[in-house]
């Protein structure tokens, strides 16, 4: 906004009375000077509205754009949201799939390492079987040597040697399930790393399978366009032999007609010959 316009003051009384001695027409032109000032001032204020109108028009009209850039601006602001959302939950199932196969590879490391200790501790048990069984037979070849004198210890000591032999029996047999569960883990240990082998190589085949796929598209591609200029080519030929077959058949056509005192049998077999020779040249 300017400056406050003065409107222009009315003439005094004074003035009026010193520019005419009659007071008539003294205050005649003293109305006549403030209507027209006043219209003047009317006229200012009119112009100052249209002014004001036009540019509070304009400051609404890029209001109404702000506005309509701005409901653009939030809709995308709000699609780009929805999509960032998105990304989150995939990123989060990515990283749940992947602690969860994890925590199962540890589980069966932690699974193998077991069998490996018990399979470590069934070893030292059989180390010392192995030694009693050293001391019975040891017992064993002792009491044979003492047979005539200690028999009936030796008959004693048969009965702890074949009760003996019996627990080597049930620990073999302990140990061979053992060694069964053992070898069950074992298994799952390697099926689990077949999978994850498996799955690698599946990814691996997947984008060697893209890639071939968009060789060979090229190559499609460009046997097309080879296809296309041989086609152009062999079009062209053609016409050429065409129109090598229409001369040939107009020479047939003129031969004939300097035939025409030969009797009709002959010079037909003759042009049918020609134009035979003439197809199978094309």
């Amino acid at each position: 906004m300017g400056e406050k316009e003065i409107p222009p003051a009315l003439p005094t009384k004074s003035q009026v009375v010193g520019s005419s001695t009659n007071p008539y027409e003294a205050y005649t032109s003293c109305v006549a000077t403030a209507y027209h000032a006043l219209k003047n001032r009317f006229s200012q204020i009119l112009q100052k509205n249209d002014s004001l109108t036009k540019k509070q028009r304009s400051l609404r009209r890029q209001l109404d754009q702000a506005q309509r850039e701005n409901t653009k601006i939030r809709s995308e602001r709000q699609r780009l949201q929805e999509n960032y959302n998105k990304l989150a939950k995939d990123i989060g199932r990515v990283s749940t799939e992947k602690s969860q196969i994890y925590a199962q590879l540890e589980h069966e490391r932690f699974q193998r390492e077991l069998g490996d200790l018990v399979l470590d501790q069934y070893k030292d048990e059989i180390i010392e079987r192995n030694e009693v069984i050293e001391r019975e037979v040891f017992k064993k070849e002792l009491s044979d040597l003492l047979l005539e004198q200690y028999r009936g210890e030796i008959e004693e000591q048969k009965k702890s040697l074949r009760k003996n032999e019996l627990q080597i029996a049930s620990c073999g047999r302990q140990m061979f399930a053992f060694s069964s569960q053992v070898s069950y883990w074992r298994q799952r240990v390697n099926l689990g790393e077949d999978q994850i082998c498996k799955l690698t190589s599946e990814l691996e085949h997947s984008k060697g399978e893209m890639h071939r796929q968009n060789t060979t598209i090229a190559r499609l591609e460009k046997e097309r366009r080879e296809a296309m200029d041989g086609c152009s080519f062999f079009q062209a030929e053609i016409r050429k032999l065409k129109a090598t077959y229409d001369k040939l058949e107009m020479r047939v056509d003129a031969l004939g007609a300097t035939d025409a005192t030969e009797p009709d049998e002959p010079r037909k077999r003759r042009a049918t010959k020609k134009r035979r020779r003439g197809h199978t040249s094309q």
